[in-house]
């Protein structure tokens, strides 16, 4: 009769366990996966940059239109092509170079563009390649000068992601090693005075 009695005690607990298994089974496959959720860093859209310029005389009036945050740091430089003697290399002396923000340049700015300053770069420059080995006298100078605002790929304002990822818009564009930026550029005619400048063809 004991042994009746404990073959029933053990069968039911060895059922009991079973169960308890069973659910404990059906519970971790019928548990939700949870998914990670990564949330996505906000994009800066830039879809307008425009370079408004206007020169009277030596004076430059310019400004930029942007839908840019204002903080946005830009680079400003106005600049003038010369070609080398005896080849077909271009290169360009500025007139003005400076660091700046869109918020900055979004109001009208006023910059002299002084021509005899710049002959005068471009005298020191040329002398300083040919001393260099690099370079010779320029064979001719553009009539024109050119206004050129660029967003850099680094930016102070972490938003902007390494390499600007987060930046966006028509106004991007992304070169081979992905950094993203924007550059704009508009031409103006501004004719040098050779007589005044004293500047001949050959450059000596």
């Amino acid at each position: 009769m004991a042994l009746k009695n404990y073959g029933r005690i053990f069968i039911g607990l060895f059922v009991l366990f079973t169960l308890i298994l069973a659910c404990k089974d059906k519970s971790i496959v019928e548990k939700p996966a949870e998914t990670a959720m990564v949330a996505e860093a906000p994009k800066i859209t830039c879809d307008t940059f425009e370079i408004s310029a206007d020169l009277t005389g030596s004076i430059l009036k310019m400004s930029l239109k942007t839908d840019l945050p204002p903080e946005t740091q830009i680079i400003v430089v106005i600049d003038r092509i010369y070609y080398e003697k005896d080849n077909n290399k271009s290169q360009g002396v500025e007139y003005f170079n400076e660091k700046s923000t869109v918020g900055f340049y979004e109001t009208l700015h006023s910059i002299t563009v002084d021509n005899k300053e710049w002959f005068d770069k471009l005298s020191a420059h040329i002398e300083h390649m040919t001393m260099m080995n690099k370079g010779g006298y320029y064979d001719s100078i553009s009539n024109s000068i050119h206004v050129r605002i660029t967003v850099p790929t680094s930016q102070e304002n972490p938003k902007f992601g390494k390499r600007n990822e987060n930046l966006a818009g028509v106004e991007v564009t992304e070169d081979r090693y992905n950094d993203r930026y924007i550059q704009k550029e508009v031409t103006l005619n501004y004719p040098l005075d050779h007589k005044k400048l004293g500047i001949k063809k050959t450059g000596k």
